[in-house]
């Protein structure tokens, strides 16, 4: 198998597999088996192919078709925009999914509650009551970590405060706020700001 080979074989997954990535790291969800993967980054070639040639066609340039090309004028252009192609397509993915979600269309539940709930408009308090029974911090979740894989979840509560039961201020939390995990918590209630 030669070098132009290689290339049109790779042709059929990479542009697919990147943008699949790109989409996924801003939009997390459980690990999938690499078959999964595969079939997934084939689909999105195959929608990124047909894009390509439409493009080629309407703009009269066929280089931008790197499959009606013969193997031989491929070079490192093609590779460039095979790993482009997929970037972009990923990036139009995430720009679709956000729009989808502000113009409230097709609305779709998120895989966890926990992104739920911190995807909120800004203006809510969070009320965090730890196991333990004895502390409870009351600010806003400024960044949370979600993996999919994970059994906890690690986030950042801005502008805390320790609070009693009546939610009487003991003391305020100095610099960035309190680094909380899931695991330790008992319950988070969400108050609205006034």
């Amino acid at each position: 198998m030669d070098l132009a080979q290689v290339f049109l074989a790779l042709a059929y997954v990479i542009p697919g597999f990147v943008g699949y990535q790109t989409y996924r790291k801003c939009y997390p969800a459980k690990a999938v088996s690499d078959t999964v993967v595969v079939i997934w980054s084939l689909i999105h070639t195959l929608v990124i192919h047909v894009a390509l040639g439409g493009i080629s066609s309407v703009l009269g340039e066929p280089r931008i078709n790197y499959l009606a090309r013969s193997p031989e004028t491929l070079g490192w252009k093609s590779a460039a925009l095979l790993l482009g192609s997929g970037a972009v397509y990923g990036l139009l993915l995430v720009l679709a999914h956000e729009l989808r979600l502000k113009l409230n269309v097709w609305p779709t539940e998120p895989l966890s509650i926990w992104v739920k709930v911190n995807r909120r408009e800004p203006g809510y308090w969070a009320l965090v009551r730890l196991k333990d029974g004895g502390v409870c911090y009351l600010g806003w979740i400024s960044d949370f970590k979600f993996d999919p894989d994970a059994e906890n979840q690690d986030f950042l509560l801005r502008d805390a405060r320790a609070v009693d039961e009546g939610l009487k201020v003991k003391y305020s939390v100095a610099g960035l706020g309190v680094y909380l995990n899931t695991r330790d918590v008992a319950a988070i209630e969400y108050l609205d700001r006034e």
